[in-house]
């Protein structure tokens, strides 16, 4: 499910930042998961060590080993354990946790408490000012309504994975009842909600919609697959092969989706987002459909300077990095739309005041790259 799920696939390819937080985020998970079964010695060092290297990618992760050790806490009084022994595994997890931090994150050597507390601090309210467009509006990402979030979430993530997400709940709260969960789901559901609960309570600086939290994701798809295997068990046989049916036909809906836009996954909304989502939220703002454009315009004309100006806020430095050297060449990236024969946009503008407002009604378009019949990118001649 994380692999059909069209916006972490295309970040796959490119983010070098928050898709490698998600996957060691998912490595912490699993030794978490191993020293819950078995807290023993080397189950303490794996699980310490990646939840360290985890929090050295990104601060957010701290949440996580406070959760598992707060869980494995209670778990161990209830099961009548020794204080002695439970104090004893707590340490020994604290102490390794703490010294993998250090080691493995250079800018705390000089003094690790002062610098750890300085880059909390900053991690809580990045300073970084930039301007969203959220529900047909430019917000700051310094001030964001509290359904930032979760709107982005919802909206961005295909719509049956949101429906099982949200029974996959009910059957947690359900189970919780009943006292048939397990210490996993319950760390699950504590790291999701607490660090959706901190980041709106802290009024966290997000951009590019809500990629910084993609290391929640794995989270999602744990519920909803806790729901597939909770339905499953419930229908027993009479609704099975139906909702097999359905589970399989919403995989080849995606898959199909997937394929038929690669490589442009990273703009997918499902229908929640409506009518014309590219006035209503950022679409391509990594300048991704440039490369697609230009290679469009390099073989339109073959031979000779190419005066192109960008109509966007993003820098053609980045996307022309792809080319060689002779391609590059041949791309005079103009300042002047004076002095300009073609122009490109992939209508990202990151302030409310700086919207352009150039006029393309006279010009001819050569190409555009569209997504749901939405344009993300498009190719004018003069």
């Amino acid at each position: 499910m994380i692999f059909l799920s069209p916006r972490i696939f295309a970040n796959s390819f490119y983010n070098n930042k928050d898709i490698i937080f998600l996957s060691f985020f998912i490595f912490s998970l699993y030794f978490a998961f191993r020293f819950i079964d078995k807290p023993s010695n080397k189950n303490i060092v794996l699980s310490s060590l990646f939840c360290a290297l985890a929090i050295d990618i990104r601060l957010v992760a701290i949440i996580f080993p406070a959760i598992l050790l707060l869980v494995f806490f209670v778990r161990e009084l209830k099961n009548k354990k020794k204080i002695k022994y439970i104090l004893n595994r707590l340490t020994t997890y604290f102490v390794f946790l703490v010294f993998f931090i250090i080691i493995f994150w250079p800018y705390l050597w000089s003094n690790p408490i002062i610098n750890f507390y300085e880059a909390f601090l900053q991690m809580s309210n990045y300073p970084h000012e930039t301007y969203n467009l959220f529900k047909g509006e430019y917000v700051s990402s310094k001030n964001l309504p509290i359904t930032y979030i979760p709107i982005w979430i919802i909206f961005t993530t295909p719509i049956w994975y949101i429906v099982l997400f949200f029974i996959g709940i009910f059957y947690l709260f359900k189970n919780l009842l009943e006292k048939k969960n397990s210490d996993k789901d319950l760390v699950i559901f504590l790291i999701l909600f607490s660090v959706i609960f901190i980041v709106i309570f802290l009024g966290s600086t997000f951009y590019n919609g809500w990629r910084q939290l993609y290391f929640l994701y794995p989270l999602i798809i744990y519920f909803s697959i806790y729901a597939v295997f909770n339905m499953l068990i419930f229908f027993e046989n009479k609704f099975k092969f139906f909702l097999i049916f359905i589970f399989l036909f919403s995989f080849l809906n995606t898959s199909y989706w997937m394929v038929k836009n690669h490589p442009h996954q990273y703009v997918y909304f499902n229908f929640l987002a409506g009518e014309n989502f590219n006035k209503k939220f950022e679409m391509d703002y990594w300048g991704l459909s440039y490369k697609e454009n230009i290679e469009f315009l390099l073989d339109y004309q073959k031979v000779g300077k190419i005066n192109l100006f960008n109509l966007s806020h993003n820098k053609l430095y980045y996307p022309l990095m792809g080319f060689s050297k002779k391609q590059k060449s041949r791309i005079n990236v103009v300042q002047s739309k004076e002095d300009a024969d073609y122009f490109m946009t992939n209508y990202y503008y990151m302030s409310p005041g700086k919207v352009n407002d150039f006029l393309t009604e006279k010009l001819t378009i050569l190409n555009v790259i569209k997504v749901d019949s939405i344009p993300i990118n498009t190719l004018f001649k003069k």
